[in-house]
């Protein structure tokens, strides 16, 4: 296990380290966790110093008809909001079940 978390984290680093702007590298490294992971959606976002929230830098599979929500996020609201607020992960093991008040 401890073998492929350090395997991961290599590829992760390498896709950051690789040539193109910072979006790019993200959105690259978003690439390698997607598929290490086999999921059909992921987002990578960053605290906008300015704005205070959380700005969109690299995402796959989110919707066009929910890009406008996800493109800036209060800290403290929704999924990537309250792991920002937490600053630990959030987990959801089934978005339509759950009612721990994380997802809605």
């Amino acid at each position: 296990m401890a073998d492929q978390a350090d395997d991961l984290l290599s590829k992760v680093d390498a896709a950051l380290g690789g040539d193109g702007d910072s979006d790019a590298r993200l959105q690259a490294a978003l690439e390698v966790v997607i598929g290490a992971y086999d999921c059909a959606v992921g987002t990578i976002h960053s605290l906008d110093a300015a704005s205070g929230m959380l700005a969109l830098r690299a995402q796959r599979g989110i919707p066009e008809a929910i890009m406008d929500k996800v493109r800036l996020i209060p800290i403290g609201k929704g999924m990537a909001g309250l792991a920002a607020a937490r600053r630990e992960p959030v987990r959801v093991c089934n978005l339509q079940s759950d009612d721990s008040g994380v997802a809605k």
